[in-house]
């Protein structure tokens, strides 16, 4: 005789009947929430992490329950984002603390050498557009902005003279008028000051040097720059003197004339 099932399906497994059991989404939307909030928040470093963290564990207690299977892997991403923009932003900040004076230095270094530029442009207005001899001119000229102070770079231990090598742009015996026929360098720091800036802090093995070119423009090179451009043709003159700058003392450089080419 064939028996009959049960009249209590309560007993019996639901989806025979159509049934389908009513997921439970509280982990994974919980851990969603958290992922969203730890990317908002990030530049809260320790809350995003916090928020990050527990994301992550919510969202993959989701996924291992397989219950709002997509809503969880979308709030393990999010957790995942969040740690990533934590860290980078960490790592942002690191480095801008490492290499502060290195960039403090540098713009200042370069205000300096632009006041250089600015004190030129000056006497050649009122110089019938010719080039100063030399640094001292432009104290003489009163074209510095500073007085009768000539500008040293920061990191420079000197107490005289200029961290600044100038050189005017005289191409021949009399070309000591006007504009260069192209343009070329007429003034740089003496030493490469300032490090490459890097992850750890500056790179105290590769560093640069401003440069200040005859219209006026300021660059900084690193040294195997510099010593490429000093290749340059239009640069050969001013390569020539530089040699001997380096080999003055910081008071010499201010007075020192660079001869013509040909004198």
């Amino acid at each position: 005789m064939t028996q009959l099932p049960p009249s209590d399906t309560s007993q019996m497994p639901q989806h025979l009947y159509g049934i389908v059991p009513k997921q439970k989404k509280g982990l994974a939307v919980a851990g969603l929430v958290l992922g969203v909030l730890s990317v908002v928040s990030f530049y809260f470093a320790c809350v995003s992490v916090v928020l990050a963290v527990v994301g992550l564990v919510l969202s993959a207690k989701a996924i291992k329950r397989k219950t709002a299977r997509g809503i969880a892997i979308t709030g393990l991403v999010a957790s995942l984002l969040g740690l990533l923009l934590v860290i980078a932003f960490v790592a942002f900040v690191t480095v801008g603390w490492n290499n502060k004076g290195v960039w403090n230095g540098i713009g200042t270094c370069g205000s300096r050498i632009y006041s250089i530029g600015r004190a030129v442009e000056i006497y050649r207005a009122e110089n019938a557009d010719q080039y100063p001899p030399n640094l001292e001119a432009l104290i003489q000229d009163h074209a510095f902005y500073y007085g009768r102070e000539l500008p040293r770079c920061p990191l420079d231990g000197s107490s005289e003279g200029t961290s600044y090598f100038y050189c005017a742009p005289w191409n021949g015996p009399n070309a000591q008028e006007g504009a260069p026929a192209t343009n070329c360098i007429i003034a740089c720091e003496v030493m490469a000051a300032h490090p490459v800036t890097g992850f750890f802090g500056p790179d105290e093995s590769n560093k640069r040097r401003h440069i200040l070119w005859s219209d006026g423009t300021i660059e900084l090179y690193t040294e195997s720059e510099f010593q490429q451009e000093l290749q340059q043709p239009e640069n050969r003159r001013f390569a020539r003197e530089f040699a001997k700058g380096i080999q003055m003392t910081p008071q010499e450089r201010v007075t020192y004339i660079a001869p013509r080419d040909g004198e």
